[in-house]
């Protein structure tokens, strides 16, 4: 059976390209929606308004002459490191179209209120260090202060969801990070503990086997 009224994702309408549903605001019951406007900046609106063409654009439309927010972010349609990083936040969290949108709005994570505007992301982000991304310090919340930093991809690597925190010596520490500090291979640490059962102090410190030629 067909849904009625679906959400018109992909469609774009003027300036915006509906990305996805968007909670409805305590002060008004409309429908509402994410969407990207063709200068970069994602938020949500209010569908009717969106369809109708009384909502035009983020606002961008009005400034005579741009196309392109002008926070000195973007230029032409290269945009920055911290508008980057924000816009695929946007993305991940509000587009069902999205590859990575299944492991982020998906599973209910989402983007706080504040942080709709680029530029309040940057007034609490600061500058992107070079080599950094966007990481959540609580890999199961949301995308808002004080759960953010900017971190060298070998952090957020460790910060997944999917990796495991082992614990020896009264110090706990992800298996790469282990495998790092003990010389092993990765793989020879996590079969190890997983496959030959070893207890953890003698998977970190025995040695590993070493080749001898014939």
């Amino acid at each position: 059976m067909a849904v009625k009224n679906p959400t018109p994702i992909g469609e774009k309408f003027n300036r915006l390209t509906v990305l996805g549903d968007a909670p409805y605001h305590t002060s008004n019951k409309n429908r509402r929606v994410f969407a990207r406007c063709e200068c970069g900046t994602v938020r949500d609106y209010v569908l009717s308004e969106v369809r109708l063409g009384k909502t035009k654009s983020c606002g961008c439309i009005q400034r005579e002459g741009e196309c392109y927010r002008t926070h000195g972010h973007t230029k032409g349609r290269k945009f920055s490191p911290e508008y980057h990083s924000w816009s695929s936040m946007m993305t991940r969290c509000a587009n069902p179209k999205s590859w990575k949108y299944a492991d982020y709005g998906g599973r209910g994570i989402v983007v706080c209120d504040r942080w709709y505007s680029f530029e309040s992301f940057l007034a609490d982000m600061g500058a992107r260090p070079r080599g950094a991304t966007l990481e959540r310090e609580d890999v199961n919340g949301n995308y808002e202060p004080g759960n953010c930093t900017w971190a060298t991809r070998e952090r957020q690597s460790n910060n997944k969801r999917t990796n495991t925190i082992l614990e020896c010596d009264g110090r706990k520490q992800s298996i790469a990070d282990w495998a790092r500090e003990f010389g092993l291979a990765y793989n020879t640490l996590f079969a190890r503990i997983y496959r030959l059962k070893w207890p953890i102090d003698i998977a970190l410190k025995t040695p590993p086997r070493t080749q001898t030629g014939r």
